[in-house]
Parts: C-alpha cells; structure tokens; sequence
C-alpha cells in the first residue's frame, strides 16, 4: 500500500476520490433541479452533460502522471508499483487532488471538444473542492449525515430567530404577493 494511502487512512480521509466525484455531481444535478428556472427537458439532458463531466474528470485524475518528486507523484509511483492496474480514484482521496502537480496533470487531459468546456469546468470546479475545507457535502463520509447536521443547524438559527422575534426578509416575489 502506498504511503499516501497510509496517510490518508492513518488520518481519516474518506471518502474516495470517485465517490466524493459522485457527491460533487449528485450536488450540481440537484442544483440543476430546483433552480426553479430550468425546464424537465432540460434538467435531464444537463444531468447526462454532468455524468459525462464527472466520467471525464474521473479519466482525467486516473491519466493524470504528475511530474516531480512531490508527495502526490510519489504515492502514484508507490501505488502503480504495488499494482499497475490500480486507479487513483479508487485510492486516494482528497489529498492527492490538492497536490499542485496532480491538478496541473489533470488540467493537462485533453477535453472532450462535444462537451463545449463543460468538462473543463466540471474538472476546475471539482478540483478546488478538494482545496475548499468549507465542502462538507462533496467530501463527507456520510452524506445523509452531512445533510441532517446542516438541517439541525438551519432548525437551531430559526428557533432563535423565533424566540428573538427577528424579522426574516421574503423574497422579493413573494413580498410582494403577500401585499
């Protein structure tokens, strides 16, 4: 086992980089769906653009071949001579993606030129996730857990903001239908 993977287990990083893919695209999809804006045709067709993004991206992590002796070329050098069929994807986790010089080798893979850059960007988005310590749903070990924690905090701010009486500001349209 490489010593990156070590590390990543000894310290807990969980989830893997193509499950934390998932979560990342299950994010967007949903996004998508109830921004209120987009038609059901159209949140179908974006959802298999994101599938074929986050495929790319994942092809993109698993091809890439950092340069240099940092800690992310070496743990894919370990992890490749332990068995060269082996995917980073598989084994690595968030780490691995915040190496500069494994985000530079994926940047580096050549985008689909029928995805108009949305793989591109899919990629980028992806890879500052990695980067991004405040994304607790891409990179949670348990997403219902992750949701249920953000909706007991969302519960706790409005029972103080009950208790307070604090006035909570509508969305303009609604304002003002209720006037």
């Amino acid at each position: 086992m490489s010593s990156l993977v070590q590390f990543a287990i000894e310290r807990g990083e969980l989830p893997s980089i193509s499950t934390a893919c998932k979560n990342f695209m299950a994010y967007r999809v949903a996004k998508i769906q109830t921004d209120g804006v987009t038609k059901r045709a159209d949140v179908d067709r974006a959802a298999r653009l994101e599938m074929l993004c986050a495929r790319r991206a994942m092809q993109a992590v698993n091809g890439a071949a950092p340069e240099g002796d940092g800690p992310g070329a070496r743990a894919l050098r370990d992890l490749k001579g332990d068995d060269a069929a082996a995917r980073p994807t598989a084994s690595f986790g968030r780490s691995y993606l915040a190496d500069e010089a494994v985000a530079a080798a994926c940047r580096a893979h050549a985008p689909d030129p029928g995805l108009d850059g949305r793989d591109v960007e899919f990629l980028d988005a992806f890879l500052a996730s990695a980067a991004d310590e405040t994304d607790d749903l891409t990179w949670a070990q348990d997403v219902k857990q992750a949701l249920k924690a953000r909706h007991d905090e969302r519960k706790a701010r409005a029972a103080v903001r009950i208790a307070t009486r604090e006035p909570v500001a509508l969305d303009p349209e609604l304002q003002a239908e209720a006037d």
